[in-house]
């Protein structure tokens, strides 16, 4: 499959290879903060039940001694996995960024015709910041709540099988399902706020570039109300966007609460009937919170999808757009100077597919000599300079130096 054609967010992912390691780390770290958290409340629970029975304290060492070690290493664990994960992060994007930049290098100046230049530094920059988000706000929350979610799992339904299960089910609920309705929500919005903030970064450079002409001529008001207009598309866009977003958090926190619940429900029952202790309960039931604190972030994750996989195709738009200069594989040297440059049978085209500017022109420029070039507007005098100037590629005839 060509580049072209695959998934944007697939084909940035597959650059972030040599930052590889360190978001392995980022997701170790990450995993271990939020089981830490999760063990965290789950202790504190037993011991605070155990405790209330007043046993000697020996009973509890164990307990007292994990409840400081797992309140100490959530921290380390955290600061370690924001470390791990914005230097991955970072170094991927500079890496991008230039990768970017030297591409229009190769495009300037012909080949950026068809961007507009407040766009383009849109692409440029906002663009390539929002791709950070496909490892920061989706991948490493959704892999990391995925492995401790299980682990939540598991201790609930060692203690009370069907409490498990709902947990199971409350977590799915909130990872799966109220991340697709936010996005049914807010999935043409999200499409949209990439290329409205294009649009507004170009209204402001334009507006900011032409100010003296567009004061000197009265349409200074014109102008600025294009930018308001840009700009309340912008907000419109992530207006929507952000009660998406509310949606799937009350769907999640409502999940939450059902897997509480339901744990208080099915929990007192067993320790009535004996096969539950008093103290697990409070696990039982405490532990679902603890979780939730971590899942309730997964509705907001899954949002920023659509919007980090418009930004990309933006950026690859970029990467992918056909350089209007083909340098030659073996090119010969230059001749000695002064050189004259001749054009035989020319023909040229700003776009791949588009007509012919230039019709079999021919020229001879001798050192020493001028040469004036007249005609009306659209004749192809610029098509003809960029191509005797090697920013356009001819797409028949010859140019030749010395």
């Amino acid at each position: 499959m060509s580049t072209s054609r695959r998934d944007p967010l697939l084909r940035a992912a597959s650059t972030a290879r040599p930052v590889a390691g360190r978001l392995l780390l980022a997701l170790l770290a990450g995993t271990a903060a939020a089981g830490s958290a999760v063990a965290l409340t789950a202790t504190a629970a037993w011991l605070i039940s155990r405790a209330a029975q007043q046993p000697p304290i020996l009973f509890l060492m164990v307990a007292i001694v994990a409840v400081r070690f797992f309140g100490i290493s959530r921290g380390v664990f955290r600061y370690l996995e924001r470390l791990a994960g914005h230097d991955a992060a970072f170094r991927w994007l500079a890496d991008l960024r230039v990768a970017v930049y030297a591409k229009l290098e190769r495009l300037a100046p012909t080949g950026t015709a068809a961007f507009r230049s407040g766009d383009l530094l849109a692409r440029l920059v906002s663009d390539v910041d929002t791709l950070q988000d496909l490892w920061l706000r989706v991948l490493l929350p959704y892999a990391t709540a995925a492995l401790v979610g299980a682990g939540a799992v598991a201790l609930v339904a060692w203690l009370v099988p069907a409490a498990g299960l709902v947990l199971l089910l409350a977590i799915l609920a909130a990872a799966l399902i109220a991340p697709l309705v936010a996005l049914a929500v807010a999935r043409a919005a999200e499409r949209r706020v990439s290329p409205a903030r294009g649009a507004l970064a170009t209204a402001v450079q334009d507006t900011l570039t032409g100010t003296a002409e567009l004061a000197a001529f009265g349409c200074a008001d014109d102008a600025l109300s294009q930018v308001d207009a840009a700009d309340q598309t912008v907000r419109r866009a992530e207006g929507r966007s952000a009660a998406g977003a509310g949606l799937g958090a009350a769907i999640a926190a409502a999940a939450g609460g059902t897997a509480v619940w339901a744990g208080i429900a099915l929990g007192v029952p067993a320790v009535r009937d004996s096969s539950l202790s008093g103290v697990a309960l409070a696990v039982v039931v405490l532990t679902p919170l603890a979780v939730f604190e971590l899942v309730s972030a997964l509705a907001p994750a899954a949002q920023q999808v659509p919007r980090v996989r418009a930004a990309a195709r933006r950026v690859f738009d970029v990467v992918d757009a056909e350089v209007p200069v083909l340098e030659p594989i073996d090119p010969l040297p230059l001749p000695p100077r002064p050189s004259g440059v001749k054009a035989h049978q020319v023909s040229a085209r700003w776009t791949p597919d588009g007509p012919d500017v230039l019709h079999g022109v021919s020229i001879a420029l001798e050192p020493g000599s001028h040469v004036g070039l007249t005609g009306p507007s659209g004749v192809g005098k610029s098509t003809l300079a960029a191509v005797l100037l090697k920013f356009l590629t001819p797409s028949a005839g010859i140019v030749r130096v010395g």
